[in-house]
């Protein structure tokens, strides 16, 4: 059987194909099912070898069907649910549906670019072209969604929420990284996690769930080669968060150790990340916006120290050396 946990930790044997977010009128049965319309010839399932609990690989679809399942438990759509009992706790305003954002907070939503043409063609002397989110200042309608998928781009367009049945596939409202959120509530996020569930009075998770959260739930063997560490950048992950070694390939400062516990985020020319050091009040939060090379595939995006792409090695390199100035 696969568990929440292994959903949580990517250890489920579930696999990204290239789509991962479907309609709403859709069941997230469509990708597990021979006949199933997003089947993709079985692209969402492991090899044999690669069984559940026991081999990690990053799919963002393990989060589609975690806040399915928190549907199915509590009878709320997903977005409501983290709106109400996390997001609103948290004193934010992040929403996972840009339409639904009060017209101040629609306000500061951003575009995201790249130097990438609806060809699939990079031009880092071109022109930058909105990837996600690119509205013109025009406010989409109230309960409508608009579907992107990063490595399918003729899977998207837009579908009204307003029929949705909860419990059936909150793919569509992308857990894993459709957050509407802006730096300053990061921080709020990071004060909860460092805090052991607190934030500011106010005890939102239990510091057990904290600790469970922040406890590796996988470490990479190498002599068992038991996960997918993305070219060396995921050596530890625990429930939704990831421990960084800073001794490792996934370092993050060139000169000095740093361990580090958090989350990165990438996706259509997004790079971001919340980040502390683990028993300390320090961390840091950073968003950039705008790639003009392609990832992996364009040498220059890579690190010198590190597996990391250069921009997340300069800028973590630069935040961590400010947090041991402090010491």
């Amino acid at each position: 059987p696969i568990t929440v946990r292994m959903l949580a930790s990517h250890t489920s044997s579930l696999r990204d194909g290239k789509v991962y977010s479907i309609p709403p009128s859709v069941s997230v049965r469509e990708f597990f099912t021979p006949e199933g319309r997003y089947y993709e010839n079985g692209d969402h399932f492991a090899p044999a070898n690669e069984a559940p609990g026991q081999y990690f690989c990053y799919a963002n679809i393990n989060y589609g069907l975690l806040g399915t399942i928190i549907e199915k438990v509590t009878g709320e759509r997903f977005d409501r649910y983290q709106k109400e009992h996390i997001l609103k706790q948290l004193d934010t305003a992040a929403d996972y549906v840009p339409g639904n954002l009060t017209k101040r907070d629609f306000a500061k939503l951003g575009t995201i670019y790249q130097k990438k043409d609806e060809h699939g063609n990079w031009n880092e002397n071109g022109p930058w072209y909105g990837k996600a989110d690119a509205y013109n200042g025009q406010q989409p309608k109230a309960e409508s969604i608009y579907l992107q998928n990063p490595y399918a781009e003729d899977i998207q367009g837009w579908f009204s929420l307003d029929n949705y049945v909860p419990g059936t596939n909150a793919t569509m409202l992308s857990p894993q990284g459709g957050l509407r959120i802006s730096y300053e509530e990061l921080t709020h996020c990071m004060e909860l996690l460092m805090n052991g569930g607190t934030y500011r009075g106010k005890q939102i998770l239990s510091p057990a769930s904290i600790q469970e959260m922040l406890r590796p739930q996988w470490q990479y063997d190498a002599a068992q080669k038991n996960g997918n560490t993305a070219g060396g950048t995921l050596l530890s992950y625990g429930l939704g968060e990831l421990q960084i070694a800073g001794d490792s390939t996934a370092r993050v400062n060139r000169s000095h150790v740093v361990d580090l516990v958090g989350h990165n985020g990438e996706a259509f020319g997004l790079l971001s990340g919340v980040f502390f050091r683990p028993g300390t009040k320090d961390g840091f939060v950073y968003i950039m916006n705008g790639e003009a090379v392609a990832e992996d595939d364009d040498p220059r995006s890579a690190g010198t120290f590190s597996s990391n792409y250069i921009w997340e090695e300069e800028i973590m390199d630069a935040l961590t050396e400010a947090l041991l100035s402090k010491d």
